[in-house]
């Protein structure tokens, strides 16, 4: 080893020349894809000049050198003082000791000095043996002058294996214009880690905000895997100008898409900063887009305007995945934030799209301002503009802060499976309609339609409801399909099916009735809609209503030569009362009837006594459920699952109720004098639909067996609190 340790400046560069170590016998250069194995063996040590003095320095004069494998460390104002073009920095140790295992620090590593004609700079290339460690200094690269310059296929705050983080305090501070950190190709990229608190590559000013400058295809968070997290504070820092982060790709994260995970927060835009461009980047996953190192904060936090996240290609998605709060944060109370879009993007999911990797709070989180779009008007469902939010611990999309928040479009999305509600305007939970829409707050608290019906065949589905909103207003509703309802009742959005116009009268309100040319994706027969206004407010989500419903429940009796006759067992509101024997084993058959034929579905007693015998029965339109076990002066419930039509539409879990009471003909849930009344008065009466509640033997005549059946009973009561409580009941999810 050759230490050079000068006690006064060295000489500057001022011709072109190589200075290679790479010469000194013995010395060999990196082999490795991740790691580096180079055996550097001459160092420029500057424990004696330190801070006093830059190891190298090229002038105007030295333009077109190249400076290859040195180890330069150890205290250097600057380990490379570049104030002329073309020069090349490769196979170089900038701020470690010759193993690169151990912090040797310099202020800076590279420095393209300020007001210099600096241009054409390479550090680094997308060879193994251009690859410099440039880590433990206080900036790693520090490019303030000059266009062109390249940063490529570097380790900057790792050790030589690429592994363990030995963090430079900045890793990269980029002022000037059209410059390239990273690139298209696996060789190009860059391993930008720190140790949490240390700083990624930001972006900032001197004299003009630089613009054109391109960060694309690096790890900026994470080991060299991609998998395993060294992180910044933040990843990436635009304080000033426009930049385009990562790229159109095939799949995100690869080359140009960055990895940017393990940080405190992935990409920050920050107040007033506009025009940037963020596309085809893993944010919060790892380089397979499977698991999440996570940045503990957001992967994405945008203060500024005119700002793109993701676009309307399908190369353009960003996964924004697996981070500790928000996949994206958007506005401020200190800056105008507005005209940016999130489109096109997964948020919450993994790579594929098929697997929930979600954020820690909302999938979008937008405070203070205004007219921001998230999704957009799409042609096909789960496509680019639409983003699929989706797996949140949170809210799908949040807007909070009231009425500083407005004109915040959310369409086209798929919004499915979050924690809180698909779009929550308030941040409150579901916001109730008001008479008129003249409530304020976030997106104006934007009323969302209310979906009456649904009716649905394997090629259309036929909408109707109404919306209440601002007198003679032109809105989109917009319709989703959903697998299932929020716990609130009202849906989330899962699949895009369509949308229509409609204009309310001078009374405030709309008739929604639209037939959609798509049926309902199989398993999704639960349909909401949001509305949107003129300006830009969309709504929260509608109630959901399904397209396969429960019409009617009645518990039916064979009265011998007289027939069948049915006590209607109503659906809200107080139960039914089964007044007839069920004999000696308690035997009830029920009868449920839905919108379309059904096919296939279960049932199970879920309170009450009582049990299901043997299998549902399936005829056209209705379910036939036999019960057997069924005690006397009790409350039963059925619940009906997984139903389904012969279209694929699945109903809702619904759950169905019935007063059991012998002898109760009144059905007030008592049986006394008056039932004795009344079916004494029926007695020797032909058995019909006006009187049939009377022949409680069930056996088409009325006499005095079932007078004295009634008699027996006479003081037998259903419970008080079981009456009372049956009353308020909501059985079916979606109506």
């Amino acid at each position: 080893m050759h230490i050079i340790t000068p006690v006064t400046q060295l000489p500057s560069i001022t011709s072109p020349v190589t200075l290679d170590g790479y010469t000194q016998p013995g010395s060999s250069v990196n082999t490795l894809a991740n790691g580096d194995n180079a055996v550097l063996l001459i160092e420029i040590n500057g424990a004696i000049l330190g801070n006093n003095g830059n190891a190298l320095v090229l002038l105007t004069g030295g333009s077109g050198s190249t400076i290859r494998g040195l180890v330069i460390d150890n205290g250097w104002s600057t380990a490379i003082l570049i104030q002329t073009d073309t020069v090349a920095v490769e196979g170089c140790f900038l701020g470690t000791d010759p193993t690169g295992l151990i912090v040797h620090a310099n202020t800076d590593g590279v420095d393209a000095d300020f007001g210099q004609p600096t241009s054409g700079m390479r550090v680094g290339g997308t060879s193994l043996a251009a690859r410099n460690v440039i880590s433990g200094n206080g900036t790693g690269i520090f490019i303030r002058s000059g266009a062109n310059q390249l940063v490529q296929g570097n380790f900057i705050g790792t050790d030589a294996t690429g592994t363990a983080a030995l963090a430079n305090s900045n890793a990269i501070d980029l002022r000037s214009s059209d410059n390239l950190i990273g690139g298209t190709s696996v060789g190009a990229r860059n391993i930008i880690a720190g140790n949490g608190n240390s700083g990624g590559i930001s972006v900032n000013t001197d004299l003009v905000p630089p613009t054109g400058n391109r960060i694309q295809g690096n790890f900026i968070g994470t080991d060299v895997t991609g998998t395993r997290p060294l992180g910044l504070s933040p990843g990436i820092f635009l304080s000033t100008g426009s930049s385009q982060v990562g790229g159109l790709t095939a799949m995100p994260g690869t080359p140009p898409g960055n990895v940017i995970a393990g940080s405190f927060t992935g990409v920050v835009v920050a107040q007033g900063v506009s025009n940037n461009t963020i596309q085809g980047n893993l944010i919060g996953t790892d380089a397979t887009g499977t698991s999440a190192p996570s940045n503990l904060l957001e992967g994405i936090n945008v203060q500024g305007a005119s700002n793109v996240i993701g676009g309307t290609d399908v190369m353009a998605r960003n996964v924004i995945s697996g981070n500790g709060r928000y996949g994206v944060l958007m506005g401020t109370d200190n800056a105008s934030v507005h005209d940016n879009l999130v489109q096109g993007n997964f948020i919450g999911t993994d790579i594929t799209g098929t697997q929930l990797l979600g954020n820690g709070s909302d999938g979008v989180f937008v405070t203070v301002s205004t007219n921001n779009m998230i999704g957009g008007h799409v042609t096909t469902a789960g496509e680019p503009p639409g983003n699929l939010i989706a797996g949140n611990a949170g809210n799908g999309v949040a807007l909070v802060a009231g009425s500083q928040t407005t004109e915040i479009s959310v369409l086209g999305n798929s919004i499915f499976s979050n924690g809180g509600l698909g779009i929550d305007l308030n941040g409150d939970g579901v916001t109730l309609n008001d008479s008129c829409d003249s409530d304020t707050g976030a997106n104006n608290l934007q009323n969302y339609p209310v979906i009456t019906s649904v009716t649905a065949t394997a090629s259309s589905t036929h909408i109707q409801g109404m919306l209440d909103s601002t007198p003679n207003t032109t809105f989109t509703i917009e319709f989703y399909a959903n697998a299932e309802c929020d716990a609130s009742g009202n849906g989330e959005g899962r699949t895009y099916l369509g949308s229509a116009q409609v204009t309310t009268n001078a009374s405030c309100t709309a008739t929604i009735d639209t037939t959609l040319p798509v049926g309902l994706p199989a398993g999704q027969s639960l349909v909401t809609a949001t509305a949107t206004d003129p300006t830009n407010n969309t709504s929260e989500f509608s109630h959901c209503v399904s397209a396969l419903q429960l019409t009617a429940a009645a518990s039916r009796k064979v009265h011998g030569a007289a027939g069948s006759f049915d006590i209607d067992l109503p659906l809200m509101g107080q139960p039914g009362v089964e007044c007839r024997t069920g004999g000696i084993d308690g035997n009830h058959t029920l009868v449920f009837t839905f919108s379309n034929d059904v096919v296939s579905g279960d049932a199970s007693v879920t309170s009450g006594t009582g049990n299901v015998s043997g299998s549902p029965i399936f005829s056209g339109n209705t379910m036939t459920v036999n019960l057997t076990g069924v005690t006397d002066a009790q409350t039963i419930t059925i619940t009906l699952t997984n139903v389904t039509d012969s279209f694929g539409h699945v109903l809702p879990p619904t759950a169905v109720s019935m007063h059991v009471l012998l002898g109760d003909t009144t059905g007030n849930g008592i049986v006394n004098a008056s039932d004795i009344a009344q079916t004494k008065a029926q007695s020797g009466s032909p058995v019909t639909n006006a009187n049939f509640r009377e022949d409680v033997t069930a056996n088409g005549v009325i006499n005095g067996a079932d007078i004295a059946l009634v008699k027996s009973r006479s003081g037998t009561a259903i419970s008080t609190t079981q009456f009372d409580a049956a009353a308020t009941r909501h059985p079916q999810l979606g109506r």
